[in-house]
């Protein structure tokens, strides 16, 4: 990933430590004490991985034979929404995807 992009790779790097359970504070996380409820774990993932993101039926170029995902890179997960933040390779467009 091109350097411009570090400012995005250190937010998900701050958020993936804040889900981490730290002893000083008793084994909970920062996250945890901040939103009293325990982080989802799962929602982590490799930050600058090629992923792909499902484009519905109705945007499709053509509803048959059109692309049914768009090839994008990983930035991280979205503060007010459940769901990841991505860059759209080809147009160079930050996308929210749940899928």
């Amino acid at each position: 990933m091109p350097a411009k992009w570090c400012p995005e790779a250190l937010n998900y790097i701050v958020d993936a430590t804040n889900r981490l359970p730290m002893a000083r504070l008793g084994m909970k996380t920062p996250y945890e004490l901040l939103h009293r409820k325990k982080p989802n774990g799962l929602a982590l993932r490799i930050w600058g991985t090629t992923c792909y993101a499902h484009v519905q039926k109705t945007k499709r170029t053509d509803p048959n034979l059109g692309d049914r995902a768009i090839e994008c890179k990983l930035l991280g997960l979205t503060p007010k929404y459940k769901g990841y933040r991505l860059l759209d390779v080809k147009a160079n467009k930050y996308l929210i995807c749940r899928d």
